[in-house]
């Protein structure tokens, strides 16, 4: 990775408001829409990727307990699609709003974010990680997490309520990664 780039973990209020800010303008430069602060924000854990101490992107990580993950809200059901009875509410995690400055995106990037990720989940105790991405972002994320050594599965034709706001960016998929032999009980 690039010597000048940084990945953190932050809870530094001034950092994530820069942060914050930088996210909504990506969203709505590249989907249209403005990104709100909601309350996962609250309580995710927040990683910076930083180029020479300026904020170039980000992600959050949420853990499911107390209460139900961002994908699960406008009623999609997480276990119509995932077996999640062999973990407990606190091993369940979503990654989401990766948002990167388009100018600094890399696969090398991509992976050394979803690599950090992985490795802050399993500190703090989540097994599995769930995403929603397109098609191609899923795959891609399923190439970058083998190669960590981690268990993919992709999982298509996704009934969701209310995610037209995607719309352009094609098939939604949910992307499981987990750090168990597999999915199987």
């Amino acid at each position: 990775m690039n010597p000048s780039i940084k990945i953190i973990y932050t809870k530094n209020n001034k950092l994530l408001n820069e942060y914050f800010e930088l996210r909504d303008g990506l969203y709505f430069s590249g989907l249209g829409f403005n990104v709100k602060l909601d309350t996962h924000d609250i309580k995710s854990e927040h990683l910076l990727i930083l180029k020479e101490n300026n904020i170039i992107g980000g992600a959050r990580l949420i853990r499911k307990a107390p209460g139900d993950l961002p994908m699960e809200e406008n009623g999609f059901c997480l276990n119509d699609y995932i077996d999640l009875s062999q973990y407990t509410e606190n091993q369940v995690g979503e990654v989401g709003r990766i948002s990167i400055k388009k100018n600094e995106r890399s696969l090398e990037l991509l992976q050394n974010v979803f690599e950090s990720i992985c490795l802050k989940a399993k500190q703090i105790g989540i097994e599995i990680i769930l995403t929603i991405a397109p098609r191609h972002i899923a795959r891609m994320t399923a190439f970058m997490c083998h190669k960590l050594n981690y268990q993919v599965k992709i999982i298509r034709d996704l009934q969701m309520a209310d995610y037209s706001l995607y719309s352009s960016l094609g098939e939604m998929n949910l992307v499981a990664i987990t750090n168990r032999i597999s999915f199987e009980k």
